[in-house]
């Protein structure tokens, strides 16, 4: 059964390779803190009537009555609607990709897909080139840029540059939407990716930001508002608070933020390790050897992962999570088991022990709950999530409620974590301009 799985896996990422885009990047590196143009005229309804009249005439035999609307959010929805055990089926990498085969054919003939590398550094300093996507409305003038970070990932086939994602949407709107690979895949994935690590993977994100006004403006692309907004659903929910605080902190000459949106992300990371293991359960098995390694990478803890991995996860995290062949379901499936007990080492789960407390220490570190935004903020999470626990949430509202932070928070039964992601994203596409 193993070899069958390994397999299909191996047939997916040729399939993946063979109908990729061109591995063509466009250096960004030269344009990064270069004057902009910021153009101010009114928009009116031009944008929304032309995609209202480009969907309104796509052929039916292509995507049969789907049009960015609410039978569009509720197809997605219908496309992400699989199941909660993820651990039985392929079902979730083939519903993903289904959805994405939908947009992107609703999608091509308005949005153009630009894949860029830049230059930033990892989290000991030293400069690396990495990469990403640039999606851009193929037409008029640019109404602003909105930063969108991705969820978790497993694959390199999931990244943006080798994908197209699903906040591409936000591009039918009139916006450039600009997506960082996050280090560790596209140009960098022979390394490996700091899961969680707060500073590195902002800095990632900035450090491509800092990029686009200058390219645009190498496109004679105006924009017409110089203010950026931030979106992110699960690990993009705490990378884009990630961002907004660095942006806030150390480039506010740099970004005007207007907005951000924050969906169902892992806040709390000390938190919801406690969570999980009083619960001896967790919704995505593939992110616990993720974060351990992740943030011994992204603190240089120099942490031994024998102490804390069962022999399984130890003998094959490597193959499974470094190779970057495997999407997320497809690690869970491998796993088998979402039992911490069966995953971590009896060690890794008792704090009193030293080994234990510093990569318990880092993850109280990198969480993003306990500083004051000084920009809009939208919280979003759906309080039956089953990946990520409501408790992010519960607890990053109660930080900001202590430090009178003004926010706007929804969190409602949306059910489970992907299909409320449509949801977050309905929300965020109807609240944009």
């Amino acid at each position: 059964m193993k070899k069958l799985f390994l397999l299909i896996v191996l047939i997916q990422n040729l399939i993946s390779t063979s109908f990729s885009q061109s591995s063509i990047y466009v250096d960004f590196s030269s344009y990064k803190n270069t004057k902009k143009v910021v153009v101010k005229k009114d928009f009116g309804d031009v944008v929304n009537s032309f995609v209202e009249d480009f969907f309104s005439n796509v052929s039916n035999d292509i995507i049969p009555g789907i049009v960015v609307s609410e039978d569009y959010w509720k197809k997605a929805k219908q496309i992400l609607s699989t199941g909660k055990n993820t651990l039985l089926d392929n079902n979730m990498d083939q519903s993903i990709g289904l959805l994405q085969k939908l947009q992107e054919k609703m999608f091509r003939g308005y949005i153009s897909q630009i894949k860029c590398s830049y230059l930033t550094i990892d989290q000991n300093g030293k400069e690396l080139r990495a990469s990403g996507k640039l999606y851009l409305p193929k037409f008029g003038i640019i109404k602003g840029i909105i930063i969108a970070n991705h969820y978790t990932i497993g694959s390199n086939r999931e990244a943006p540059s080798e994908n197209f994602c699903f906040e591409a949407v936000f591009a039918t709107k009139g916006y450039a939407v600009l997506m960082a690979d996050y280090i560790g895949y596209g140009l960098t994935k022979d390394k490996i990716h700091p899961y969680l690590h707060l500073q590195s993977t902002a800095q990632s994100v900035v450090d491509l930001a800092l990029c686009v006004r200058g390219y645009l403006n190498s496109l004679n692309r105006d924009l017409a508002s110089d203010e950026i907004i931030l979106v992110g659903y699960s690990q993009g929910g705490a990378v884009t608070l990630g961002v907004q605080q660095l942006m806030e902190k150390e480039y506010a000459s740099d970004f005007k933020i207007k907005h951000v949106y924050a969906g169902a992300g892992p806040y709390d990371i000390a938190s919801t390790y406690d969570y999980c293991i009083n619960k001896d359960e967790t919704g995505i098995p593939c992110a616990i050897p993720m974060i351990v390694q992740g943030l011994n990478e992204g603190d240089n803890l120099e942490l031994s992962m024998e102490y804390f991995f069962q022999k399984k996860i130890l003998e094959n995290y490597d193959e499974w999570i470094n190779s970057k062949l495997y999407t997320v379901n497809s690690i869970n499936i491998l796993i088998g088991e979402n039992r911490l007990t069966k995953i971590l080492t009896q060690e890794a789960q008792d704090k009193t022990l030293e080994k234990t407390s510093i990569i318990y220490d880092s993850m109280v570190r990198n969480s993003i709950i306990n500083w004051k935004p000084k920009s809009p903020v939208f919280l979003f999470h759906s309080t039956t999530d089953d990946m990520v626990p409501f408790i992010n949430s519960k607890n990053l509202k109660k930080s900001f409620d202590d430090q009178g932070v003004e926010f706007v928070s929804d969190f409602s039964d949306y059910g489970s974590h992907m299909v409320a992601a449509v949801e977050f994203m309905k929300k965020v596409y109807e609240d944009l301009d």
